[in-house]
């Protein structure tokens, strides 16, 4: 493959003791807003969800963080970050029940673009590891669940790694909204550059809910220099399953995936209309997309599938060739 992956991420790199002085405030070096401690990183996905895009701005990943490690919160028992949607001890809250709380909004609501992420991400090469996201017995017949460490991304997610993450979501809908789950963002509208995802991903459909999950985006537009290592696993019901290991679906007018692979299992099960593979679920009609230098290596397994079925290495489906 051309243009190999940033040997900097790796999925062995350890964690520090974090010393953040201002936590759940980002330092700001040479223009950059850094994200120090778990507590920058909670009060951040909270900043862009009400508003706060962080357009024309970058942030930065100062050092490798652990959900499930004391040492990357400053105080890890910390009762303060109410505000921030955590009432309670922040790490149990992080670790358990509904878990990290995504970087911008979670729907396709209207006014998404203004509440979602539109800068630059530098994960500087670093890891978040044990992210964990739990959302159950959701139930909505008009907007989307999306689900990822970032709801939506508009902007540009660069050099980042999440390691043994745990991320699912289950969406119960009489109409024809979509659950999308990913591990770096849900929905990419903007690029995806140099990250990788291991751990489990997993949606779950049921009604006439879709269901979109993927590695690294379930929905996106340009994706390169990426691989999954994570098991990947969509669960329909009597409507659309799109699965694939580095994202399902596209959005936007350029859509391209390049010089990615996928090493992870990727599930398919009891969807009526299925698009399943190892790096491009669903490709349909699109004279604009363009995938090159990309491989699989991960299992392709499904089970109880109905209706339509189409399954591949590399794409789901062949509309686009």
């Amino acid at each position: 493959m051309s243009e190999m992956i940033d040997e900097s991420i790796s999925g062995t790199t350890g964690v520090e003791q974090v010393t953040d002085t201002t936590p759940g405030q980002l330092e700001e070096i040479n223009g950059e807003k850094i994200i120090n401690s778990i507590e920058d990183l909670v009060a951040f996905a909270w900043d862009v969800t009400n508003g706060n895009n962080y357009e024309d701005q970058t942030v930065k990943l100062g050092l490798s963080l652990d959900f499930n490690s004391s040492k990357s919160y400053i105080d890890p028992y910390r009762t303060d970050f109410k505000k921030y949607g955590y009432n309670g001890e922040l790490k149990t809250l992080l670790t358990s029940g509904e878990g990290f709380k995504s970087i911008g909004v979670t729907t396709n609501q209207d006014d998404r673009q203004s509440k979602s992420f539109n800068g630059t991400f530098d994960g500087n090469g670093k890891v978040i590891k044990n992210l964990y996201i739990c959302r159950e017995n959701i139930e909505d017949n008009k907007l989307d669940l999306r689900i990822g460490l970032f709801g939506n991304n508009y902007g540009e997610i660069k050099k980042l790694g999440i390691e043994n993450c745990n991320i699912s979501g289950e969406l119960t809908s009489s109409g024809a909204n979509t659950i999308m789950v990913g591990g770096i963002a849900s929905v990419s509208y903007g690029k995806i550059d140099n990250c990788f995802v291991s751990g489990e991903i997993s949606s779950k459909a049921n009604n006439t809910a879709k269901n979109s999950t993927s590695g690294i985006a379930a929905s996106a537009a340009i994706v390169q220099n990426c691989y999954n290592l994570a098991k990947i696993t969509g669960i329909g019901d009597n409507s659309t399953n799109w699965v694939g290991g580095i994202c399902s679906s596209s959005q936007g007018s350029e859509i391209v995936v390049n010089n990615c692979y996928n090493m992870g299992e990727v599930v398919a099960i009891k969807g009526n209309a299925n698009y399943v593979s190892g790096i491009k679920g669903y490709c349909g009609r699109n004279s604009n997309l363009s995938i090159s230098h990309c491989y699989n290596l991960g299992n392709i397994t499904l089970s109880e599938l109905t209706g339509y079925i189409f399954c591949g290495g590399i794409v789901g489906d062949r509309y686009w060739i």
